[in-house]
């Protein structure tokens, strides 16, 4: 059974007419339906709401090197040295200090089972020099004035929370790399594993060159990027306006890449990623979300969303990426994977169903177009998804109730705004009565005066 139900929430304006035309009118009768199969064709902005402080305006594919460390029970304790006489990289052309690019593409290759076939250029650019490029970046494709009204109307930040220079400190402070796919090239920013979300306990823990960690995660991009074309892959995701099939495109992307980067760790311990249980992965994952926090950036607190939104596409990421390589043989599911892209964090969340019985997302068709509603302006109309959801629950209540979040069948939102006041219409589908029912009670919880249930 589905319970299919909206809700339309206003601040300072109890009962908006731009939410009672965007769902239609209840004393006519419009019908407020789930069209399935119907396709969303406007396009997606890549510099997403949550995704702004992840890649800069959807074309950088940045490396946070967030990855938690194994668990004793799973690895030897005692690594071994390894020694490989020195010769010119074939495939990266540029220095990178303290890195053997010979020796890492090489393994990168072995690793993912893959050659590269065109030569990357790699280079080291100065932090300052990353600011740079990431403000021209922004100004390029500015959305901050319309994702803070969002983020300000479903609660995730507070009303004056300044959002572009907080994405360009928190950007510039823990990018560790990024591979262009518009270039074709990759950089490596000088690393201080100190600041670096949960990369600086792993390094130390290791006795790793963090750089050569960063290096061989870029590097998987640019091998990626030669065989599925990265930017192929974004403008496709781009024309559903979605972002959370934004979010689980990134989990592909930078789940494989942060799972290369342990199983390069791993490889230093003689041992195999491939062969770790996925008990073994999420037990890692679990623990690396959990731990993981990222409390000031530039004197500012952090808000939530973000610090859970920095993880998800690395770790979540990788154990998706680990329970494909668990089917076999190979990396055979994970290429795939690439031609059949994840379409929900929910797939990302719960890897059975994407490869199992295949769970996709309902489409929701509202009954008017998005356009002005007497003086009420459109803002944007997106998906949170499931993972938004429980970092939502979170937000306001302390709780990210997963097992709710887990019956998320799909969503639409749209915000508008008027003066100083905004208005959130919210279409949900949940797979039962019950959830349906206890997330109407614990939406009630959250907006008890403003909110209209139908």
């Amino acid at each position: 059974m589905r319970l299919r139900w909206s809700i339309c929430r206003t601040v300072l304006v109890p009962h908006s007419e731009a939410c009672h035309e965007c769902l239609g009118a209840r004393q006519a009768g419009k019908d407020r339906r789930f069209l399935n199969g119907e396709k969303m064709t406007t396009r997606a902005r890549i510099l997403r709401i949550c995704l702004a402080l992840l890649v800069s305006a959807g074309l950088i594919a940045p490396c946070y090197a967030d990855v938690p460390s194994p668990s004793p029970a799973a690895l030897s304790p005692t690594p071994v040295a390894t020694q490989t006489p020195p010769r010119e990289a074939q495939w990266i052309k540029g220095t990178i200090p303290g890195i053997d690019t010979a020796d890492l593409e090489t393994d990168l290759m072995q690793l993912r089972s893959l050659s590269f076939k065109r030569i990357v250029p790699a280079d080291t650019p100065p932090r300052e020099k990353v600011r740079q490029f990431l403000v021209k970046e922004q100004n390029r494709n500015d959305t901050t004035a319309r994702d803070s009204v969002v983020l300000r109307a479903l609660g995730f930040v507070p009303a004056a929370f300044p959002l572009k220079q907080f994405s360009t400190d928190l950007l510039t402070s823990q990018l560790a790399g990024y591979y262009d796919p518009r270039t074709k090239r990759f950089n490596v920013v000088a690393v201080s594993t100190a600041h670096l979300l949960v990369f600086g306990a792993i390094a130390s823990l290791f006795g790793y060159n963090p750089d050569r960690l960063v290096t061989i995660h870029e590097m998987d991009h640019a091998l990626d990027d030669q065989y599925f074309d990265i930017l192929a892959k974004e403008r496709i995701v781009e024309k559903q306006h979605n972002q959370d099939a934004v979010l689980a495109l990134r989990a592909l992307m930078e789940g494989e890449a942060t799972w290369i980067m342990m199983a390069d760790e791993v490889a230093a311990f003689h041992r195999s990623l491939a062969s770790m249980t996925q008990a073994d992965m999420d037990a890692i994952v679990d623990s690396g979300m959990s731990n993981a926090s990222l409390d000031d950036v530039g004197g500012r607190k952090v808000p939530l969303i973000f610090q859970r939104s920095l993880l998800f596409p690395y770790l979540a990421g990788a154990r998706f990426v680990h329970h494909l390589r668990t089917l076999g043989p190979g990396w055979g599911a994970v290429n795939r994977a690439w031609t059949d892209l994840p379409e929900s964090t929910q797939q990302i969340l719960h890897p059975e169903l994407y490869s199992g019985t295949r769970r996709t997302p309902d489409v929701v068709h509202f009954a008017r177009p998005f356009v002005p509603v007497g003086d009420w302006k459109p803002v944007d109309e997106d998906t949170l998804g499931e993972f938004l959801f429980t970092v939502w629950f979170e937000q306001h209540t302390g709780d990210p109730h997963r097992e709710l979040a887990s019956h998320w069948r799909t969503d639409r939102y749209r915000v508008y705004r008027q003066g100083d006041r905004n208005s959130t219409c919210w279409v949900t589908e949940w797979d039962g009565g019950p959830a349906a029912e206890e997330f109407k009670r614990t939406v009630r919880r959250i907006w008890p005066a403003d909110l209209v249930v139908e």
